[in-house]
This record gives C-alpha cells, structure tokens and sequence, in this order.
C-alpha cells in the first residue's frame, strides 16, 4: 500500500510539470495568480491526506504518519486518524509510536550487507564481533548472528511498559 501511495503522489507530481504555467483563484472579488507549484502542493496534500484517511477506515489502523522526501527535502508531510483509542489524545506531528518489530527487517538487512561485504559471518560466534557481550551463562559464548537473526539463541525478549 505503501508503494501505491508513493506511486500516486509520483504520478501527481509528474503530471503538474504539464498544466499551465499558473492558475487564478478567485475570492471576495480579488485575482490571485498562483504558481504551479503552490497548485501541485495544494493538490498533494489533498491526495496525500486523502489515501490516508482511507488506510485509517479501510485497515482499521488507528493512525497514518506520512512524509514525502524529493531530494532529501521533506516536501509534505501529515497524518489522520486517532492518537488512542478513545479518540480523546489529539494526533500531532510531533505523536510517538512504538518501533515495534520494525526495527527487525532493519537490523536483518544491515547485518546481511555486512554478511555480503565479507565483514560478518552468520556462523561465527556474535563475542567475535561485540567483545563486551557477556552474559552469566557460558553459552553465550556460542551465539552466532545467525541464531540472533531467527530467534533461537535463547535471549529472553523484553516488552515496553
């Protein structure tokens, strides 16, 4: 879903570069001339805040935390649902959220571009790498990242309070 709503924000903007060169807006009797961008950011944000809000109904997701990035500049950014469950916290750019499991797939996919560059070895006890791992139990010392990877090295896991 992600990628769909990168690929309509994409579309947007590519299809801006084609209207012409401004817009007029009209109100209490005065001519504004808008540019092109301030069109296309306008029409964006329509979009973006759109397919937001339609995660939040559709998938039953409490809240959407959005950005879109061109060039390593935040160009939008926004966010729609409920911050709890009641409804009662308001849903702020600033909100929190939990990492969660995410910070698995990113820490699977460092460790296996080091496994690719030939710096780490998945079989290799993990105290090779991080000298100052210990734990009471002697056979920590036969833990190898492969085992942290698919959860059988026998860490007990913790959970955020």
């Amino acid at each position: 879903m992600k990628n769909k709503l990168t690929g309509v924000l994409a579309a947007t903007l590519a299809l801006t570069m084609i209207l012409p060169t401004g817009a007029k807006a009209f109100s209490e009797g005065k001519t504004t001339v808008v540019s092109n961008a301030e069109v296309a950011s306008q029409e964006l944000k329509k979009i973006a805040a759109e397919k937001a809000a339609l995660l939040t109904k559709s998938y039953g997701t409490t809240s959407v935390q959005y950005a879109l990035i061109d060039n390593g500049k935040l160009t939008l950014s926004g966010q729609a649902g409920k911050n709890d469950m009641e409804g009662e916290q308001p849903l702020t750019k600033d909100t929190l959220y939990g990492i969660g499991s995410v910070s698995k797939m990113y820490a699977t996919a460092a460790v296996m571009k080091l496994v690719d560059e030939g710096k780490v070895d998945l079989d290799a006890p993990v105290v090779n790498y991080v000298p100052d791992f210990k734990m009471k139990d002697g056979r920590y010392k036969r833990i190898t990242p492969r085992m942290l990877l698919n959860h059988s090295s026998g860490l007990q896991g913790s959970t955020l309070s």
